[in-house]
């Protein structure tokens, strides 16, 4: 990375870096952009201004959420616009062209922002705090080379956490090889990718990059809450607890545009039991059509208001790590079905650990039979053990980040030692 000699960012974009205490890195994909602004929103909530990165691509969607409430100006959080590198008719759906470009391109632009920024404003500038996603181990330099604290953001689960930060071992103990394959077969591995074995060795180089970067990290911020895996605080004591993160109404960095139909269809079916106090052209056109009476079909919704809604009684999760904690902050009961990297991991939390939902299993093949997939929905929605389980964490979730709740003073005491 070069170093800036003159002011050559806009004036609009230096002044939010300028004016805002923290800035927010996310990775640029769906599920890494969307706990990042909430965990924006989060910070906000405590009188913290923030700038959130987003790459001109992303940009052009979020922005429209943003201005609806009064102006991105007006906004505690802010959105700033840097290139990812890529041509207009690229395709972003392909990570690996992605992360390369990414790569390349993104470290130059930050560091100029918050060089820029220091130099045009001195000790005007707010700008005390990186926080970035643990997929830019880069950031580690241009924290050292602008003199800013830096935070990273770990958008999977704990045991990928865990399982990264032991990487060394593993290699040196056999269990597994320096391009991460193991020594036999072990499918709960973070970066696994059985079908893309170039993908796993890509992902595995991220993993084993940010063990360095999350161990050199002052705070590794996650989201999830002390009461979930108690245990995470005394293996990993930088470990910052600020979950479940939730949009609360702000703008929950969506990078397409909700049908907010689903929820109206919602609205007309039957509440759920206890609780009475990817793209729709990759379905045949019949699907929608043989459903309309006792199903919704959507090409993009809004997860978090649709698991929130009274009258879903179960939710079939891959067992992303996003999806579980929203799943967990309603009370909905899990249905299983991950598909690669930390969600097998998950899925053993979710039946085994928390026992807060049970697992589809494929007997003869990776097709989920209908019988399979309707005895295990009924199954999973007359066991009262699964649903009151699920009511208690979410009872738990709401506490902990309600005032004085585990993840609230995790949050304070974040922000009080990066104002110092």
């Amino acid at each position: 990375m070069e170093q800036t000699s003159s002011f050559s960012s806009p004036p609009e974009i230096l002044n939010k870096i300028i004016d805002s205490q923290v800035i927010v890195l996310p990775y640029p994909l769906q599920g890494h952009v969307a706990p990042m602004m909430k965990l924006s929103w989060c910070i906000a909530r405590h009188g913290i201004k923030v700038a959130l990165v987003a790459t001109e691509h992303n940009y052009k969607t979020i922005v429209h959420e943003m201005n609806d409430l009064k102006g991105d100006i007006n906004n505690p959080v802010r959105l700033v616009a840097v290139p990812d590198g890529l041509e207009p008719d690229d395709d972003r759906e392909d990570g690996s062209k992605l992360v390369a470009s990414v790569s390349k391109v993104m470290p130059r632009h930050i560091y100029n922002l918050i060089a820029e920024a220091k130099q045009h404003a001195g000790n005007h500038c707010q700008s005390t705090c990186l926080i970035a996603d643990f997929m830019f181990g880069w950031a580690m330099d241009i924290a050292d080379r602008t003199g800013i604290k830096l935070a990273i953001f770990w958008t999977a689960s704990p045991g990928a956490l865990a399982l990264t930060l032991k990487i060394p071992e593993l290699i040196e103990s056999g269990v597994i090889d320096h391009e991460g394959m193991p020594s036999k077969k072990i499918i709960e591995l973070p970066w696994y990718c059985p079908d893309n074995l170039t993908h796993q060795k890509t992902m595995f180089g991220y993993f084993n990059a940010s063990e360095q970067v999350a161990k050199a990290a002052r705070w590794l911020l996650c989201n999830w809450f002390h009461e979930l895996i108690p245990s995470a605080q005394v293996s990993m004591p930088n470990v910052v607890p600020v979950g479940p993160l939730q949009a609360n109404g702000q703008p929950n960095g969506t990078l397409k545009p909700e049908d907010a139909t689903c929820l109206t269809w919602l609205d007309q079916q039957p509440l759920r039991k206890g609780l009475v106090s990817d793209s729709l052209i990759k379905f045949p056109d019949q699907i929608a059509d043989r459903s309309a009476g006792s199903g919704k079909v959507v090409e993009w919704a809004s997860q978090e208001k649709v698991l929130a809604h009274p009258s879903i009684g179960c939710f079939l999760t891959h067992c992303g790590w996003n999806s579980v904690m929203e799943g967990l902050s309603n009370g909905v009961p899990l249905l299983c079905l991950p598909c690669f990297a930390d969600q097998p991991y998950t899925r053993s939390c979710i039946s085994d650990g928390w026992k807060v939902g049970i697992s589809l299993v494929s007997h003869d093949s990776k097709i989920i039979s209908a019988h399979e997939i309707k005895s295990k929905t009924d199954e999973l929605l007359s066991r009262d053990d699964l649903i009151d389980n699920s009511l208690k964490m979410k009872e738990i979730a709401k506490r902990s980040v309600a005032e004085e709740g585990s993840s609230y003073v995790a949050v304070q005491d974040f922000i009080k030692q990066i104002q110092e």
